[in-house]
């Protein structure tokens, strides 16, 4: 339900990315957070130290999706 952005046109930033996943993580209880692992895809891995600590910040913790009772979709707003 949260995109980080890493695949929408040109090659995202890694700042562009982090910006994207902190800004709309807010807006659930449980987000999860879409992202790509393709090989042009450096600013992402680049990206996760800063998306992690962020959160954690915010007061989440981390877990699989195995454990949701519901299917996640995102939705562009």
């Amino acid at each position: 339900n949260v995109c980080s952005g890493d695949a929408e046109g040109k090659k995202a930033s890694k700042q562009k990315i982090v910006d994207n996943v902190l800004k709309d993580a807010v807006k659930y209880n449980e987000p999860v957070i879409l992202m790509h692992d393709a090989a042009p895809k450096d600013t992402t891995v680049d990206a996760l130290p800063e998306i992690i600590d962020g959160l954690r910040k915010q007061g989440y913790t981390f877990a699989s999706v195995n454990h949701r009772k519901e299917p996640c979709q995102h939705r562009k707003y």
